[in-house]
């Protein structure tokens, strides 16, 4: 098989009965004498393809294309196993006929569309599969699948967001979500691409400079079990790794800790969920805790950050309140910040004279906790709620660094 796409070579690989239903189905007079014809014998069907207007000929090239990319392994096996899940029995009678893999492919092109244009996304996602740019993440948390389409704009904003902050291009973002019959959830993301400029025949034959931007691709697969996440995605662990994150906290509602915990103990993320309320035991006399300053980013790779002040006296709530009203969450949603350092304060109700009336630390991404300078019953009870909330997600906390 041809490595470069050859449309005599498709042509002599679909039977003549297909290629009928492919020429006919454009609604043009075509002559060609089909009852004469031999398998492969293709000179007077391709002249009469040439032999279209440029619409209806453009067409079918493109529909040759798509069948030359599907007519393999990947293409072959994806079409079985969605005309299976859609249960299309009269497709899968039909297939069971055909030998060729050409065959098969041209004839869901053009009786199954509903197979095909699912399959045709399968197809793709399992050639770049393990490829060069295929990231696995295994181990995933415990999160709740969250599909819902206005959760996949979320997912696509966020997605936009992080690539128009680091690489200046992605503004617009759309996914689509498909379940494969294994139970797989697929996200394809197309994002547009830098413009480039193209050079192309226009009318009368005349040549001419067109400006044209493209889409680039993003695949996330998350298994059927949502402990493993894959990625194709262009790019090193600063592209991937940010991407994993945002996918986590938006589809999953977790926070992604690093895959390595013992170097990046500390993750901040869960507190910028405006429904996270710092949950305490009664028994430890904690009135409130709040957020005293905290330092947010984009994730992307832009240097641009903001440090937040709340109002103590406007509640511990205040946190939350200024990220809505102070951040323009169109250009940064919640789901690329980064929240790379914190101060918190415990406020106490003194039933335990041990404990002051505030005590206050500071955490700094990946690995640094001034909880170790406080005396030991103060640090108890921070380390305390630094796991029970999942900030600290190192399993020895003795590996982070007391910050000076």
């Amino acid at each position: 098989m041809p490595k470069s796409f050859d449309p005599r070579y498709v042509l002599r690989q679909v039977s003549n009965e297909l290629l009928e239903d492919l020429l006919e189905g454009q609604s043009q007079t075509v002559d060609v004498p089909w009852s004469e014809l031999k398998e492969t014998q293709i000179e007077p069907i391709f002249a009469a393809w040439q032999s279209m207007p440029i619409e209806p000929r453009r067409a079918i090239e493109l529909i040759l294309h798509d069948v030359f990319s599907m007519a393999n392994d990947h293409g072959v096996r994806a079409i079985m196993e969605e005309a299976n899940r859609q249960g299309n029995t009269s497709l899968l009678d039909d297939l069971a006929g055909d030998v060729s893999r050409f065959d098969i492919a041209m004839r869901t092109c053009l009786q199954a569309d509903a197979v095909w244009s699912i399959a045709s996304q399968f197809a793709k996602a399992d050639e770049v599969s393990g490829g060069r740019y295929w990231i696995r993440r295994i181990n995933v948390p415990a999160g709740t699948l969250n599909v819902d389409p206005d959760n996949v704009v979320v997912l696509q904003n966020g997605v936009a967001a992080f690539y128009q902050a680091g690489q200046g291009r992605g503004r617009q973002c759309v996914i689509e979500y498909l379940v494969r019959a294994d139970g797989s959830h697929y996200f394809f993301a197309y994002l547009d691409d830098y413009t480039n400029t193209f050079l192309k025949v226009v009318d009368s034959g005349r040549f001419a400079r067109v400006c044209e931007t493209h889409a680039f691709q993003v695949l996330f697969v998350l298994s059927a079990d949502l402990t493993t996440l894959d990625m194709f995605v262009h790019g090193g662990k600063q592209v991937y790794e940010p991407l994993q994150q945002i996918f986590t906290r938006v589809i999953l509602g977790i926070e992604l800790p690093p895959e390595d915990t013992d170097l990046h103990p500390y993750a901040l993320g869960v507190l910028l969920d405006p429904k996270f309320s710092f949950p305490t035991d009664p028994a430890d006399g904690i009135v409130s805790v709040e957020v005293v300053s905290a330092n947010i980013r984009a994730k992307g790779g832009s240097q641009r950050r903001m440090v937040l002040k709340p109002d103590q006296q406007l509640g511990p709530r205040d946190f939350q309140s200024m990220i809505d009203q102070w951040v323009n969450t169109e250009n940064v949603p919640r789901s690329i910040m980064h929240l790379y350092g914190v101060t918190l304060r415990f406020n106490f109700d003194r039933s335990d004279p041990d404990l002051p009336p505030k005590m206050q630390f500071s955490i700094s991404c990946p690995n640094r906790c001034s909880l170790k300078n406080l005396p030991d019953e103060q640090r108890e009870i921070g380390e305390k709620y630094l796991k029970q909330w999942e900030i600290d997600r190192a399993v020895d906390s003795e590996v982070a660094v007391p910050a000076a």
